[in-house]
């Protein structure tokens, strides 16, 4: 039987939830329950509606530069015609490679026009190079020493081309097999603060007698020398082992940063 106080003052009410909105019925459930539903569900509803309102925009990846496919001229030593396959073999397996321009694969037609027309030589070599943005020095044990190699060299620089050194004597050639690495022919050539083109022999730095005139523009690739001196072109270049850099996935690169270094 209830007092007589209490009968006055009726049935207790539940102190007022300070935290909860004018209108809205309490929660019968715990912190973030409800009648229907776990505490744990509504948990994570709960921290889910938080985590909406802090969406951030996605990152804008940076857009990389587009591979360009570049005509290339390939400068080599036909002594390493084996291992020079290795690479120009390449381009008909990948299709991406199809694009390029190859240098002649007949060593009889050039070792005769060597020994019979060095006129000749130099038309086949000029016309070879029409149309070329990038010439690639592939580098066997002699390419260094080779006449023509140098010749390609220098005409590949008077005309504007981009130029890259891929070393090949860890290529297997069939016959030989593997070779000594050999020196980076782009070394062994340079242009002089007067414009002119340099080839290095007999232990100096001497105008190169194939193409006398200077040049009319300065490589943007090759920083000047001081008066007087020569800028050897491997200052400028890039150097690559098609073994070692992975040059059957990677040439591509190589030859499109070459050609982008000379402006094209």
């Amino acid at each position: 039987m209830a007092s007589p106080l209490a009968a006055l003052l009726g049935t207790p009410k539940p102190a007022p939830n300070p935290f909860q909105q004018v209108g809205v019925p309490p929660r019968t459930n715990g912190l973030f329950g409800s009648s229907g539903q776990s505490a744990k569900a509504a948990h994570q509803n709960f921290l889910g509606d938080i985590l909406k309102g802090l969406e951030l925009p996605p990152l804008q990846q940076p857009a990389r530069a587009a591979i360009k496919i570049r005509n290339v001229f390939y400068s080599f030593h036909f002594g390493d015609v084996f291992r020079v396959n290795h690479v120009r073999n390449s381009g008909k397996i990948r299709p991406a490679d199809k694009g390029r321009l190859l240098t002649p694969n007949d060593r009889s037609l050039w070792e005769r026009v060597k020994r019979t027309n060095p006129a000749n030589l130099r038309r086949l070599i000029d016309r070879g190079l029409l149309g070329t943005s990038v010439t690639c020095v592939l580098v066997g044990t002699e390419t260094w020493s080779r006449e023509w190699v140098r010749y390609e060299i220098a005409r590949s620089l008077a005309r504007g081309n981009g130029l890259v050194a891929v070393h090949i004597d860890k290529c297997e050639c069939p016959r030989t097999g593997f070779s000594p690495a050999g020196l980076n022919p782009l070394a062994q050539m340079a242009l002089g603060w007067d414009f002119r083109i340099y080839e290095f022999v007999n232990g100096g730095w001497h105008p190169y007698s194939k193409i006398a005139q200077s040049l009319t523009r300065w490589p943007q690739w090759l920083r000047r020398p001081s008066p007087g001196c020569v800028m050897p072109l491997d200052t400028g270049t890039a150097s690559y082992d098609w073994k070692l850099d992975d040059g059957y996935r990677n040439l591509i690169h190589w030859t499109d940063a070459a050609a982008k270094s000379a402006g094209h």
